[in-house]
């Protein structure tokens, strides 16, 4: 019989779900949905207003019907740090206990406000020669997820476990056996991580407080327009751009460059602060999320970190029977990465 799961995703300008079901022939995409959320209601990861919330997903429930009430959520905030850290070793039975006491002087909140994990992938040994853990501490402010989760669960779902978003992305969309360290750069409409695995595992997560609507209101700035319509010219089909005049089409190019220069200098910094203090160069990059659709965005990137650049889509799965058209087109955009890698994740 085959498993289905469903990932939920909850941004800053929408919500988007997935529901993947698990057989002998494989992993498919069985249901896909998102609902645009109104400007306020969740603000850099936090919920503000959860009525509307709740709200929001009670409508997008209406056309996407998930196979399961239970949801794997996934969610980001600047209130969330993952950084590659050493502890000291401790029996695995005992870990759990262990780690608040252990990771307290890591964090730059009190340890008893977070929820805590700890990833961890290899052991080393320090100076003393003392065994050591190595691996991606997790933190994040326990009242944002429970706020969160209750939004959700008020719409009549149930969350059954909450990841960082990036790292569900990463692990679904990264090439865990290919050679050499990968970034995934998720591009929300506030916040964009840039996540770097080597060999399967997260070696690295940055978030920046630059995102999507940067990039729209640096475009409206510099051509003039409204936000609606810099939007509109951000995510441009190239049929849009073929009728423009030449005059009009390289002004509008050279205005959208512009609009995507501190964002990719924000991403640059990262890779090369990750470069720099791990010794070791990135392979290949890949760009997901709402902002990821972006013209531009992927050729600019290639340029500026010297190395492959790509849009991400989760390996593994394929679309299933009853996807409708719409449905397809949405789940083919970089923005259905991060719901479509939480699902896949959890089957």
């Amino acid at each position: 019989m085959a498993k289905v799961t469903v990932g939920l995703e909850v941004g800053s300008s929408a919500v988007r779900m997935a529901t993947v079901s698990r057989g002998r022939s494989g992993a498919s995409l069985q249901q896909f949905g998102q609902v645009a959320l109104t400007p306020g209601v969740v603000v850099d990861g936090e919920v503000v207003d959860s009525a509307a919330l709740t709200e929001a997903i009670r409508h997008m429930l209406k056309s996407t019907k998930p196979a399961s009430k239970d949801v794997h959520l996934g969610a980001v905030s600047q209130r969330m740090v993952a950084r590659q850290v050493d502890l000291p070793w401790v029996p695995q039975k005992e870990f759990a206990k262990a780690l608040p006491l252990l990771a307290a002087d890591l964090l730059p909140m009190p340890v008893e406000d977070c929820v805590l994990d700890f990833l961890a992938y290899e052991e080393v040994l320090d100076d003393d020669g003392s065994r050591m853990l190595r691996g991606l501490l997790v933190a994040a402010g326990e009242d944002g997820v429970l706020t969160m989760v209750d939004a959700i669960e008020a719409a009549a779902l149930r969350v059954v476990s909450v990841t960082l978003t990036p790292l569900a992305t990463l692990g679904a969309v990264a090439d865990s056996h290919a050679p050499g360290a990968e970034a995934v750069i998720d591009v929300g409409a506030s916040m964009t991580s840039v996540t770097i695995q080597e060999h399967g595992q997260p070696h690295f997560v940055r978030i920046l407080s630059r995102g999507g609507r940067d990039i729209t209101a640096a475009l409206a700035e510099t051509l003039a327009i409204s936000e609606d319509e810099a939007e509109r010219w951000k995510v441009a089909v190239p049929s849009m751009w073929a009728a423009m005049n030449p005059a009009d089409r390289s002004a509008t190019e050279n205005a959208v460059r512009a609009a995507l220069t501190e964002l990719v200098t924000d991403i640059r910094t990262s890779i090369d602060f990750y470069k720099t203090s791990e010794n070791r160069r990135i392979e290949r990059a890949y760009v997901v999320g709402g902002g990821g659709s972006t013209i531009g965005l992927v050729p600019i990137l290639g340029t500026v970190l010297r190395v492959p650049v790509m849009a991400g889509t989760p390996h593994g799965v394929v679309p299933g029977k009853g996807l409708s058209a719409e449905q397809r087109m949405l789940a083919a955009a970089p923005a259905a990465a991060p719901a479509v890698s939480l699902a896949l994740g959890a089957a």
